[in-house]
């Protein structure tokens, strides 16, 4: 056995052993401590999903307590915010990092709570909320710059929209923000409804820092004043099942760069797209996402080496049908958009235009291997666009066919492409003669016949194979 995998097993046997025996030592704690729990206070022994957080965050009756690991009595009594600020700072005054766990309540702030490095801040679910209290105009928690590993896990926030009015303009009134330089903070299994600005916002410092290797699965972001998620000055984010619906701006605004994010989902947002890429993105890929129902389009590209793969993409332009249209890549460069499907219900009244839109601006796009069907106008729009993208194996936008026909000199072959073909070619099986085509257009080749050396037009029908292409655009 090689010295490799004799490692690997001592690794496993330890790490058996060190489970065993940490759980047999919490056992024992919860025993002692069990006899010292206040019974007024059953919700500080059903803390949070934590299993032994270095605080517990629990309501009393009419204020917010603070129980601290080893301690019998409340280490803080008081509003919420300031209870949930002071387990921070004290678990972080050492430097060393801690987890706190929030029981199960509601929990209006008056103030926003900054979270520090390597700090958990860990709820129960839906049954640990944080609400904004009245006339809160700011972020509610807040990860500040120069922050490293901090979790936010198993909360819900509640922006109390209906009394802290904001608007998609607004800059404050975020569930959770990051700001500057941050290094892998995580945000998962969090549950976002109505804030006044945008739901989970990444902005840059005031010099442009960026945030890098953020990690966020499993949020679920409804009703914002502003975007469900802004992905500003991101570097190498990775995102899985984030979901954002009915927001008054976009779902997601993305400038990240090197990120990839595993089912996006935008569903009836009312911004310009349910999904906006800026023109700062740089190598994101948007894999498995959904974008639907969406007021105007379902996403809308300017970045650079974009990669949107798996898509569902279907009914958008909801406020005005035959307006908008599925993606539109609007000035988007070396980008992919495979394997993906832009349909409308079929049945319904076809509020999407176009499955995709390609404008002028952009270049050396691929599109390939998508399914187009049922829109209100043609699957594929491209006006002006650049010769170097290529369209190549789509259903339902047919770039390339060929095949067989027997023509006389001057008849015309059907080609079947969505548009006018840009390369072309006949050739004739009957011997000594030659096909041509000597006219194009939309719909059909029209094919010249002649007899080699008199170069005489052929009166009898031949057969001929032909073949036409737009996989490079115009």
């Amino acid at each position: 056995m090689v010295r490799r995998d004799i490692d690997r097993r001592r690794r496993s046997l330890l790490g058996a052993v060190g489970v065993g025996l940490a759980t047999a030592g919490f056992a024992r704690r919860a025993q002692v401590r069990s006899r010292k729990t206040r019974t007024e206070d059953p919700a500080v022994r059903q803390s949070s999903t934590l299993a032994a957080p270095d605080f517990v965050v629990y309501r009393g009756s009419g204020s917010t307590r603070v129980e601290r690991r080893g301690e019998d009595a409340p280490v803080f009594d008081g509003a919420a915010a300031d209870a949930l600020q002071y387990a921070v700072d004290a678990g972080s005054s050492g430097g060393t990092g801690t987890a706190i766990g929030l029981a199960p309540g509601t929990y209006e702030l008056h103030r926003p709570v900054r979270l520090a490095s390597s700090t958990w801040l860990a709820g129960s679910g839906t049954a640990s909320t944080i609400r904004a209290g009245p006339d809160l105009d700011e972020d509610l928690l807040q990860v500040p710059s120069g922050t490293e590993h901090a979790r936010l896990s198993d909360l819900r926030f509640d922006g109390n929209r209906s009394e802290n009015q904001g608007g998609a303009t607004t800059d404050t009134g975020a569930a959770v923000s990051v700001t500057g330089y941050s290094w892998r903070v995580v945000l998962d299994g969090l549950v976002v409804r109505e804030p006044p600005g945008d739901g989970i916002r990444f902005e840059p410092g005031p010099d442009g820092e960026y945030s890098f290797e953020p990690v966020l699965s499993d949020i679920d972001v409804a009703r914002c004043g502003g975007d469900g998620f802004v992905f500003g000055h991101v570097g190498d984010l990775f995102g899985t099942n984030l979901y954002a619906e009915g927001c008054a701006g976009h779902g997601f605004t993305m400038a990240a760069a090197g990120s990839t994010v595993v089912h996006p989902h935008a569903y009836d947002n009312r911004g310009e797209a349910g999904v906006r890429v800026l023109e700062s993105a740089v190598d994101l890929d948007l894999l498995g996402g959904h974008f639907e129902r969406n007021r105007r389009h379902g996403a809308l590209v300017t970045g650079e080496r974009v990669a949107i793969r798996n898509a569902f993409v279907a009914d958008n332009s909801r406020d005005a049908p035959g307006s908008y249209s599925g993606l539109v890549l609007d000035g988007a460069r070396d980008s992919l958009v495979s394997e993906s499907t832009f349909v409308n219900d079929v049945g319904g009244d076809r509020p999407q235009r176009h499955g995709l839109v390609e404008t002028a601006g952009s270049d050396a796009n691929r599109v390939t291997a998508n399914l187009f069907r049922n829109h209100a106008s043609r699957a594929v729009e491209r006006p002006a666009c650049s010769s170097s993208s290529v369209y190549r194996d789509n259903v339902g936008y047919t770039t390339e066919n060929g095949g067989t026909a027997t023509v006389r000199d001057g008849d015309d072959v059907p080609h079947g492409l969505d548009e006018t073909p840009t390369q072309y070619w006949v050739q004739s099986s009957a011997s000594r003669t030659m096909a041509r085509v000597v006219d194009v257009n939309s719909t059909d080749l029209t094919v010249s016949v002649v007899e080699v050396g008199s170069w005489s037009s052929v009166t009898d029908a031949v057969d001929v194979t032909w073949g036409a292409s737009n996989v490079g655009g115009r």
